[in-house]
């Protein structure tokens, strides 16, 4: 017995050298690393997204439609249910003068509990395929407690055009984390 549990390790490791690949007579194809996943927004082509919570649970999200022409709104009573909501434009942009270009979707904004910092807190991740984030606003999950960060990015590098009138500046979300100092933790290196 005193032989067996080495004959086990024994037969154990040769299973599993037998199940090792070599690269040998390996296509080139499957030594490639593979492309990062493109990851999925929560709604498509919105950008300037920001998502309110209501005491009683209710959901309004507000952003610009990819032609930046118009603001469109939308309501549920779960975030999820908030990506297939009915769109209604509640503002159209002006034939000319000043609220007649440049259209984007209103922010809300706390100054005294925000804070600058010197570098960005939410930025370019190639790895992720997450490019030019930005416009982030907050919100909660479904159960009330759980904080989500709303943003809008490309995942692609190169700009459609201008950062303006690029239509592909997407909504995603993400859980926001908060570290032991109490700051947040905004997934930087995070998947959404």
């Amino acid at each position: 017995m005193k032989y067996g549990a080495a004959l086990s390790l024994l037969v154990v490791s040769l299973v599993l050298s037998a199940c090792v690949p070599t690269c040998e007579n390996m296509p080139v194809e499957s030594l490639r690393k593979p492309e990062p996943a493109i990851p999925e927004s929560f709604i498509p082509q919105r950008a300037d997204p920001f998502i309110h919570r209501t005491p009683d649970g209710h959901y309004y999200f507000i952003a610009t439609a990819p032609e930046f022409d118009r603001i469109e709104l939308r309501t549920a009573n779960s975030l999820p249910e908030l990506a297939n909501a009915e769109a209604k434009t509640v503002w159209r942009k002006h034939s000319s003068g000043a609220m007649g270009a440049n259209i984007w979707a209103p922010e809300l904004h706390y100054p005294a509990s925000w804070h600058k910092l010197p570098q960005p807190v939410f930025s370019t991740n190639e790895t992720l395929n997450r490019y030019g984030p930005g416009h982030n606003s907050f919100t909660l999950a479904d159960d009330g407690q759980t904080d989500i960060m709303v943003y809008h990015a490309r995942d692609y590098f190169a700009l459609q055009g201008t950062p303006l009138t690029d239509p592909n500046r997407h909504t995603y979300i993400c859980r926001l984390e908060w570290t032991s100092e109490g700051f947040p933790d905004f997934g930087q290196a995070k998947t959404d």
